[in-house]
């Protein structure tokens, strides 16, 4: 390979005919040197280990679209604090290091670009062309967080499951999935099971079985049908999703996920003026106003989660068709 080089900086050409190891290895380099690949860096000094890195990750797929980049190598480089951000946010460092790998990690093996995904352990220099880098303009010492609800707009199908995961999570009957929410913080942001086990004797009796799948936080829905494993493994729950006749549920990480999948959904409650990241102010600064959309295959439905609410939706029929 090295000759090879040397041949073509002084104009040379090289053919190679046959069958067998050489033939083989030289289209593989042919490959290798047609590969433009763009590196996004993530970088947890400056950004959280959540669903908030599906913003970044779908603006570093539109970027690689754009630039006419073939391939994307994700990074995440450490922070100060035990690996992460140094701030007093939710969730803790357990939890975070946990989310790191079960949400992160896991998602950027969902966009079919993504050739390699890397955890560094200690913060490094990228060692790759400046221009192949996103965001625009990342250092290690200057760090740039580029996520937030406003890359959250215009949904496409950018995601999907592996094949894997579909042929594991394929039913032999019409389902629709519960995302239930239930976490410890901004609890006012939790799904009102209540609400949501009208809803699923509603689903029955249309002939389509309620599938919840609970928070790691919480507890199965009694009664149903609860997918555990779509609760703690993300390919799955995307497989899950993506063979549903609708999706339901309230405003969360993984609900943020549908428009960005080939999925039906709805989901509601936006708005909780008590926690931070869903209060009107936040939401307003980060570009969306009341009644935006995330397109995709489904509505954002600027109401509370009561089973009034969700039916009169739900009784919409191209939303089940």
């Amino acid at each position: 390979q090295q000759v090879t080089n040397m041949i073509r900086e002084f104009g040379g050409t090289i053919e190679v005919y046959g069958s067998g190891l050489v033939p083989h290895m030289w289209e593989q380099w042919k490959k290798e040197a047609a590969q433009k690949v763009l590196t996004a860096v993530y970088d947890l000094g400056v950004s959280p280990p959540s669903f908030d890195f599906l913003s970044f990750l779908l603006e570093a797929e539109r970027y690689r679209r754009e630039n006419g980049f073939t391939d994307m190598d994700v990074v995440f480089e450490p922070g100060p604090m035990r690996g992460f951000r140094d701030d007093e946010l939710p969730p803790d460092i357990p939890t975070r290091e946990s989310m790191l790998w079960r949400v992160c990690v896991a998602m950027a093996k969902l966009l079919p670009s993504v050739r390699n995904v890397e955890v560094f352990k200690q913060r490094k220099a990228i060692d790759c062309d400046p221009e192949h880098v996103f965001p625009v303009g990342y250092a290690q010492n200057q760090p740039k967080a580029h996520y937030g609800p406003r890359f959250l707009k215009d949904g496409e199908p950018m995601l999907r499951a592996s094949d894997y995961a579909r042929a594991r999570m394929r039913k032999d009957f019409k389902y629709a999935t519960i995302t239930l929410r239930e976490a410890s913080y901004w609890p006012d942001r939790n799904s009102n099971r209540k609400e949501w086990d009208k809803v699923a004797v509603f689903l029955w009796a249309q002939g389509i079985v309620p599938i919840f799948i609970p928070d790691t936080e919480g507890k199965p829905m009694p009664g149903w049908d609860n997918s555990l494993e779509a609760a703690i493994d993300l390919d799955c729950r995307v497989a899950l999703y993506e063979g549903a006749e609708i999706n339901l549920g309230v405003l969360n990480g993984p609900m943020s996920l549908l428009p960005f999948i080939k999925a039906k959904f709805l989901i509601f409650n936006i708005v909780v003026e008590t926690a931070v990241a869903s209060s009107t102010e936040f939401l307003r600064a980060h570009g969306f106003e009341h009644g935006d959309q995330m397109g995709g295959d489904g509505l954002l439905v600027w109401a509370p989660d009561t089973a009034d609410v969700i039916l009169q939706h739900l009784k919409q029929p191209e939303l089940t068709s």
